[in-house]
């Protein structure tokens, strides 16, 4: 088979992710700078975090530009030695930005897979959580656009991930896996379980899991892309239009929340959305679950569902999300917050559905809903 630029990008990002020194080379480098911090005080530590502020600034300010590849790797070692780093490649491989994700790990959270390479090019390495997050990415729409294999099926978790995804336990298995990042559809499968079995001895449940099932087999997710498209969202809103509970998968590129629509009864034309974000998009000190009222439940159109459920296959940000989120809420704030711990490892996919529920809970009809 002839060879193609796709086909050359792929193969070369591939080699670079998978080499096998990669773990110990990174290793290398961050120990060192673990070593550094453990010494300093807290004005040191303090002034680390805005020197690394700063370099993530000067890095996606230089790749917006699209420089040539040589100009790009001179403009980034001037910025680490002026942040402080020894040179560009312990830059690349220390540096965390506020979210603590490294360089490379938000080029490929955010599906920038032009920007991934070119900080491959420069001396970033592929740890476990920047290898984990390019295998969420895989199941995108930019990645298939940049050349790169399909994702294999995914049907469930690695064992790993069951247990780090849901009791937010950091770690690396022998075969190489870490214990965090989850596709949806395995993700939410796992949710609807243990709703379910939740609901057999809690009737108070059986609504949720009701809810939880519908979604789950409408949606038909491969990997994090809906294989339904645009019935389930059809299906979805219908159900809603019914006055029934709904929950409704949600993400971005690179991130999962929670979504649901608890209407005011059967048959309702109004109720509540409760959306739930405690990592990526959520600002410091608002993690947690918000509740909107709407006023017309026909504002939640297949389009809104079909969008919520495919932002992170579709690559839609995260300023898309929050303004359709807006438009069906009629740009009102939320009428009731329920604060709750911030994400501390990337489990997205699990932690936000589950925190979910404590909002659905309380807007369900014989909540007293006169606290909002």
């Amino acid at each position: 088979m002839p060879s193609t630029p796709e086909a050359d990008a792929s193969s070369k990002m591939l080699a670079a992710i998978n080499a096998k020194e990669n773990d110990a080379n990174l290793k290398q480098i961050q120990e060192r700078n673990e070593q550094q911090k453990a010494t300093m005080d807290k004005m040191a530590l303090d002034k680390m975090i805005a020197d690394q502020n700063l370099f993530f600034a000067i890095m996606q300010n230089a790749l917006r530009r699209k420089l040539e590849l040589a100009a790009l790797q001179q403009e980034l070692e001037q910025a680490a030695k002026l942040t402080g780093f020894a040179n560009l490649k312990q830059a690349l491989n220390v540096a965390k930005n506020p979210d603590g994700q490294s360089p490379l790990q938000q080029a490929f959270q955010q599906q920038k897979f032009d920007d991934a390479q070119r900080l491959l090019d420069s001396g970033a390495i592929a740890g476990p959580r920047e290898r984990a997050a390019f295998e969420i990415a895989l199941d995108s729409k930019a990645a298939r656009d940049f050349g790169l294999p399909p994702i294999r099926e995914v049907e469930k978790l690695h064992p790993v991930k069951d247990y780090g995804l849901v009791l937010g336990i950091e770690m690396t298995s022998k075969d190489g896996t870490l214990s965090q990042f989850g596709h949806i559809g395995p993700c939410y499968q796992l949710l609807t379980d243990a709703v379910t079995k939740h609901a057999s001895t809690n009737p108070d449940f059986a609504e949720i899991a009701n809810a939880y099932q519908f979604s789950n087999s409408a949606a038909a997710f491969s990997a994090s892309t809906s294989q339904r498209n645009p019935e389930a969202g059809i299906e979805i809103s219908n159900r809603i239009q019914e006055g029934k509970l709904t929950t409704i998968p949600v993400s971005f590129s690179g991130h999962t929340m929670g979504l649901s629509v608890v209407p005011d009864g059967p048959d309702s034309k109004s109720g509540y959305l409760v959306f739930t974000n405690k990592g990526l998009g959520a600002k410091p000190g608002e993690e947690g679950t918000q509740i909107y009222r709407v006023s017309d439940l026909s504002k939640i159109d297949p389009n809104f569902v079909n969008t919520m459920m495919n932002g992170h296959s579709d690559g839609t940000s995260h300023e898309k999300i929050m303004g359709m989120i807006s438009k069906v809420t009629d740009g009102a704030p939320p009428i009731h917050s329920i604060p709750q711990e911030a994400q501390k490892v990337d489990n997205c996919s699990v932690v936000n559905s589950q925190a979910n529920v404590e909002g659905i809970l309380l807007c369900q009809p014989g909540s007293p809903h006169e606290k909002f």
